[in-house]
């Protein structure tokens, strides 16, 4: 069922040779891959590697998609092994409300993360993109342009 999709091939040749441990997660526009490893003596729980595959359309800045991306996965981490609220339930207080005491992955929790971007066309993403804004400019000023680009002349004619 993974490989038989773009995302599927694009994390099946970064994956080749990897230990087992492996879980994935799909989605509509992406394949998560995490190889995980538990240490038994101390009960400890480390992604030791993540690829992600995406397709988010044309990408103009790749470093910043990229970075968009690998923030995302890191906030995955820290839901998954670390953040936690803990509360006095006989005074319903928060007692952990500071950043000294709320545990979030820091760099040595992530290891090694590999972005891949599967390139697939988005002419209709770009379309529907223009009519959401063409709309939003008639909501607000009741007037309807009907050719491109949006301008303030053309609003005020």
């Amino acid at each position: 069922m993974l490989y038989n999709t773009a995302y599927g091939r694009a994390i099946a040749s970064v994956l080749r040779g990897d230990p087992c441990g492996v879980d994935v997660k799909a989605g509509p526009f992406f394949r998560l891959a995490f190889i995980w490893a538990v240490d038994e003596q101390l009960g400890i729980i480390r992604v030791t590697r993540v690829v992600n595959a995406v397709a988010a359309g044309r990408i103009i800045n790749t470093k910043t998609a990229a970075s968009q991306i690998m923030g995302s996965v890191v906030w995955g981490i820290g839901m998954a092994l670390h953040e936690e609220t803990l509360v006095d339930h006989n005074f319903g207080r928060i007692m952990n409300a500071n950043i000294a005491e709320y545990h979030v992955p820091v760099n040595a929790d992530v290891q090694d993360i590999k972005m891949i971007f599967v390139d697939e066309p988005d002419s209709t993403v770009n379309t529907l993109g223009i009519a959401a804004i063409a709309n939003a400019v008639y909501h607000a000023t009741g007037k309807r342009v009907r050719d491109l680009p949006i301008t303030i002349d053309k609003i005020f004619r």
